[in-house]
């Protein structure tokens, strides 16, 4: 559910080529998608119903960008989209499904948001938890700073990439600030290894690459690659607190076996590259 989206779009492309039996959903009329125009338990149910999939991963998300969606639009599809997958998974009207919930680290430190997008995403989270703690068959993932190909503008990676490709002044508020930047495709691996597990863990597991690196260091690194002068990155306070964000990447090596594999050098060349030709 949400193929068309960034991290949606890239699990559904990954289980094409790993030549796995795939159905993505779009609340777009786009070809090869099934339309799922509102996320009424009726309407999931009966996409559901039609489709009878062995795994659901649900990596819609509303209001991603800010200013993109309302609260209503996002206590649909993020909260309520989430608990009605919750009740159809348990409630034996369907054969039974793997549900995958994308969850967000945005809450973690209040530092990125605290409004309604994460208000809601995190109302989805606890309900995934607690069905998960009374024997739902899946797992929450909690996603950390995803970047690669074809990411949203606005986003803090693609303005980076951006401003050394354009060779512009860019000014960073916050360069002491520590993230764990995960590449799109080492996510979408990750989600495609835990759709064939049989673990099902009780807490979220995080998924980035336990890498961390500053806001700074990111920045510097995208000019450096770009062939761009450095000089022209502005930074603010550097002695300010550092507000760290990074994944403790144990519980998913331990129960999916999974590690990202792409290191934050190699991603933003590769983003260069492509915005270059």
């Amino acid at each position: 559910m949400g193929a068309s989206g960034f991290i949606g779009g890239a699990v559904y492309r990954l289980a094409h080529e790993s030549h796995v039996e795939v159905f993505g959903t779009s609340r777009r009329d786009a070809a090869g998608f099934v339309s799922l125009q509102n996320t009424s338990i009726d309407e999931v149910r009966r996409v559901l119903k039609d489709l009878g999939p062995d795994v659901v991963v649900n990596a819609i998300g509303s209001g991603v960008t800010p200013g993109t969606s309302s609260k209503q639009e996002m206590d649909h599809a993020n909260s309520l989209l989430a608990k009605s997958l919750v009740s159809l998974a348990t409630d034996g009207a369907l054969p039974p499904f793997r549900l995958i919930h994308l969850a967000s680290s945005r809450r973690r430190s209040g530092f990125h948001r605290n409004d309604d997008y994460v208000v809601t995403k995190e109302e989805a989270t606890n309900f995934v938890l607690e069905a998960l703690s009374a024997g739902l068959n899946g797992c929450s993932l909690e996603v950390f700073n995803t970047y690669g190909p074809g990411q949203p503008e606005g986003r803090l990676v693609n303005l980076v990439v951006r401003g050394g490709i354009d060779r512009s002044d860019l000014i960073l508020e916050t360069p002491s600030h520590v993230r764990d930047f995960v590449h799109l495709d080492d996510v979408a691996q990750a989600v495609i290894r835990v759709a064939g597990s049989k673990n099902s863990p009780k807490q979220s597991v995080e998924i980035g690459t336990g890498v961390p690196t500053t806001v700074a260091e990111l920045a510097h690194l995208a000019y450096k690659l770009a062939a761009a002068e450095t000089s022209r990155i502005v930074t603010g306070n550097l002695s300010e607190p550092a507000v760290v964000e990074v994944a403790d990447i144990r519980p998913a090596e331990e129960a999916f076996g999974w590690r990202a594999e792409i290191s934050l050098r190699d991603g933003l060349k590769q983003m260069i590259d492509l915005a270059k030709a």
